[in-house]
Order: C-alpha cells, then structure tokens, then sequence
C-alpha cells in the first residue's frame, strides 16, 4: 500500500510537470495514438523515470512486457514489490496507468484504461 501511495504522489507531481512531448504509438495504421508522456517505477521514494524504455517496449514488443526490473532495466528497490505507472494521451484525453510489479502491460491494455474512465460515473446511493 505504501508502495501505490508514493507512487501516487510522484505521479501527481509528475502530471503537474508533464512535458508536452511524447512519442505516439499507433493503434493500429489509422487508428488514435498512444502517447506516452512519462512512466515511474518504484517502491516508495525509489522510483526511477522510465518513460523512454516504456516507449521503446510498447513499440517493439507488440505481446507487451511486464513490468518488471529486467524489463524495465533499472531497479531502483532491489528485492521489494515495485509499481509501474504511466502517464499518456489516448484520443485527445490524458490518461494514469498504474500496475503492481510483475503485471503485463501492452497497448490494448491503456487503450482499455483509457476507455473505463470513458464511462459516467455510477449514481450515488440512496
């Protein structure tokens, strides 16, 4: 929990820094892009700025990767649980992608977070 909870603030603050670049990834030829603003992973306060081998890996590896330190190539906490989160536009909307350590992560994957947050919210309960 206090890994999702650090994560949280780094990427909130992250989301308040954002750069206006990022490589865009086709959904398919003539599809909508993925653009991938920033990606974090770490545990705590250990969190490393991922964002370039998360591009590469969403282009190169079309069955997705996991996220994971190997993958990843940097392990800020070695031997702890770690979280990936993602920063990206999808559709002209900006996106939060957040996984535990260890989960896959592939293109169809943000295009389904992106559409979840597509949908009204549930009615307050009586």
């Amino acid at each position: 929990m206090k890994t999702y909870l650090s994560l949280a603030l780094l990427v909130m603050i992250a989301l308040m820094t954002r750069s206006e670049s990022g490589a865009a990834l086709d959904e398919d030829a003539a599809g909508p892009k993925i653009v991938v603003t920033r990606a974090l992973f770490g545990s705590g306060l250990n969190t490393v700025d991922v964002t370039k081998r998360v591009k590469e890996l969403l282009e190169s590896e079309p069955e997705g990767f996991s996220a994971r330190a190997d993958w990843l190539r940097n392990d800020p906490a070695p031997a702890k649980p770690k979280a990936l989160a993602i920063i990206y536009d999808y559709r002209g909307k900006h996106c939060l992608f957040v996984t535990a350590w260890k989960e896959k992560v592939t293109k169809e994957i943000l295009i389904e977070n992106a559409k979840k947050s597509d949908a009204p919210a549930p009615a307050a309960a009586l």
